[in-house]
């Protein structure tokens, strides 16, 4: 009894961060606490980060050619792995992958203080752009 629940509890919490990184935290602790989705809007000034793969066509012919289409799948995943965490990292919150691209929210829900949304996604688009190695990132981000 004690390792079934040992084992459901890290389900759990296993399940609440892979809910959060796509919602946030506030919905994902709601969902937890009520079992249902409130479908509420608000209006709020946040900032979106957009990342694409630079030359990501060329980029995907020279590893399927090389390596195979399953190789371009296995560093498309750990790429995406990757930029998420990095996302998370800065308090930001993936909303969407878009093929080879990312979007992500910024607001001041996640941030530690009132408007650094804005400052936290320059700081995680920058990381981005600067990790090493192939493929290479493109960053784009507006606040409203």
């Amino acid at each position: 009894i004690v390792y079934r629940f040992s084992s459901a509890e890290r389900r759990g919490d296993l399940f609440r961060e892979a809910i959060s990184l796509f919602v946030g935290k506030r919905v994902a602790a709601s969902l937890d606490d009520t079992r249902t989705i409130g479908l509420t809007g608000k209006r709020e000034t946040v900032t979106i980060l957009f990342t694409d793969i630079r030359g990501f066509t060329a980029y995907a012919e020279q590893v399927c050619d090389t390596d195979g289409p399953e190789v371009l799948v296995q560093k498309l995943n750990a790429y995406m792995a990757t930029m998420a965490a990095i996302v998370v990292n800065f308090g930001g919150q993936v909303n969407k992958y878009i093929g080879d691209g990312i979007m992500a929210v910024f607001s001041d829900e996640d941030g530690t203080a009132a408007g650094d949304h804005a400052l936290r996604a320059v700081r995680c688009g920058l990381e981005m752009v600067r990790q090493p190695g192939d493929p290479q990132t493109g960053v784009g981000i507006h606040s409203g």
